[in-house]
């Protein structure tokens, strides 16, 4: 019993210091304190249980619909985020963002993904298609095509006509910006490796930063680096010409480091245009270190 008040007391001090730390954020620095769960619990309870906190700006939870939002009163007066928008934007298009190998495939669809999702090899499709993350030996993630600029410019707008799908002026429930989980500028490429998937490059494939050129298409961009760059630099353009106050975040899983390329400060540090590349909030996703406070290169 004992143990049990102090658990509660200290849940009871939590709860209320968060709500007083909500309270003294200014109104225009709002957009700082986020609550994102967004791939645990239902949209209303995750709606209800931001809202007690004092939250005015939520995620777009993974799966669900426009329908679950637009409309619904428990929106009104929330800014929302969305992650990951490269995923859902292939359903604006009309596709599958989730390869499954073991799907028979229409031509139609057959040559979308030729056409704009990145190759690793010459193989009879779908075998050719670089993997993004793998959910099981024959699920995955797509991955861009993002060396052809016509591929950057087709993702682009396909994001925005998502942003605004999902926004309600009514009520009103609007778009605050959007979040990544990874931040490799090399891509979001992966294998399988006894059962877990393990983080690689296209240079795994091909010998070199780029997917392979193929009939019908160009790459602009001569490095999968380069194209991502090209990418980011025209999403948050064209954001900021729809969105004025629009934000974007990079959840990297450290903030920096110059081995591993899930992180961002070191991969453009040394960049001309590292100003453009500067995201609006950096997060560490890594729970084993508290790098993201005491390592000073984070902010030198």
């Amino acid at each position: 019993m004992k143990n049990r008040i102090i658990i509660l007391g200290f849940i009871v001090v939590l709860f209320i210091q968060m709500s007083l730390s909500n309270q003294n954020i200014y109104a225009n620095d709002s957009w700082k304190s986020w609550y994102c769960i967004s791939w645990k619990g239902t949209v209303a309870e995750n709606i209800k249980y931001a809202k007690q906190l004092g939250y005015e700006h939520i995620a777009i939870q993974a799966d669900y619909k426009q329908s679950f939002y637009k409309g619904n009163p428990a929106c009104a007066g929330l800014k929302f985020f969305m992650i990951d928008p490269q995923y859902p934007a292939a359903q604006i298009s009309g596709y599958e963002s989730i390869v499954d190998t073991t799907k028979t495939f229409t031509q139609e669809e057959k040559d979308f993904y030729n056409a704009n999702v990145a190759w690793k090899s010459n193989e009879p499709f779908p075998n050719n298609l670089a993997t993004g993350w793998l959910y099981d030996n024959t699920r995955f993630n797509i991955a861009w095509d993002l060396q052809q600029q016509a591929v950057i410019d087709r993702l682009v707008e396909a994001e925005i006509q998502l942003f605004k799908s999902y926004e309600d002026q009514s009520l009103p429930f609007t778009f605050a910006g959007y979040i990544l989980d990874s931040s490799r500028l090399t891509g979001d490429f992966f294998i399988l490796e006894n059962g877990l998937n393990k983080g690689i490059t296209l240079a795994y494939w091909t010998g070199a930063d780029s997917g392979l050129i193929h009939d019908g298409i160009t790459h602009e961009y001569s490095t999968y680096t380069e194209g991502m760059i090209a990418y980011f630099k025209k999403l948050n353009a064209r954001m900021k010409e729809e969105f004025p106050d629009a934000k974007w975040i990079l959840t990297p899983w450290v903030i920096y480091n110059e081995s591993n390329n899930d992180e961002w400060v070191n991969q453009i540090k040394n960049m001309p245009d590292r100003d453009e590349l500067t995201p609006s909030m950096i997060t560490q996703e890594s729970p084993n270190s508290t790098a993201f406070v005491d390592d000073s290169r984070n902010f030198n």
